[in-house]
């Protein structure tokens, strides 16, 4: 049996600070439930179990903030772009911020295989502000230190 036809959508998405400690399956439950509650026409996939079919490009580490996550959805209808980004808005969590549609080309590599790099910014918050703040943090090497004694474990079990 053929798979009906589907129309796919690429959505890119902030995850902002309310989804901060969400973890990947979550959010990936999360969009779920949002086209769910904006009445959008889900495709499901084939088979025993069916689930809407929804790529999310890459799974953020937990408690990591996104500005331009992507993620693809298949709709058995088509729906202006425009209409799905309003209805997707007003569905969407807090700490999802629906930024732009696009209707994607069905044929396209998944977009696990299209991402070929991730940038990430680190900014020191208020509990590393002490440490950033003396003029070197300790090292110790413990290879060079214990001769191979025996005394690492007690060391580390010491900390």
């Amino acid at each position: 049996m053929a798979p009906p036809e589907a129309y796919r959508y690429r959505i890119r998405f902030a995850k902002t600070e309310a989804m901060r400690f969400t973890g990947h399956l979550d959010l990936h439950r999360a969009w779920e439930r949002t086209f769910r509650r904006a009445d959008l026409p889900l495709a499901y996939s084939q088979g025993f179990s069916p689930h809407p079919r929804i790529q999310l490009a890459a799974a953020l580490p937990l408690g990591m903030l996104g500005e331009a996550e992507l993620l693809d959805v298949w709709l058995e209808q088509a729906i202006d772009p425009g209409e799905l980004l309003e209805r997707a808005r007003r569905a969407a969590p807090p700490g999802i911020g629906v930024v732009d549609v696009q209707l994607a080309d069905l044929k396209e590599a998944s977009l696990q295989q299209r991402v070929e790099a991730a940038l990430f910014e680190a900014t020191p918050g208020e509990r590393i502000s002490p440490l950033s703040s003396r003029p070197a943090l300790p090292s110790l090497s413990l290879r060079s230190r214990l001769n191979g004694s025996g005394a690492a474990r007690r060391m580390i079990c010491a900390r």
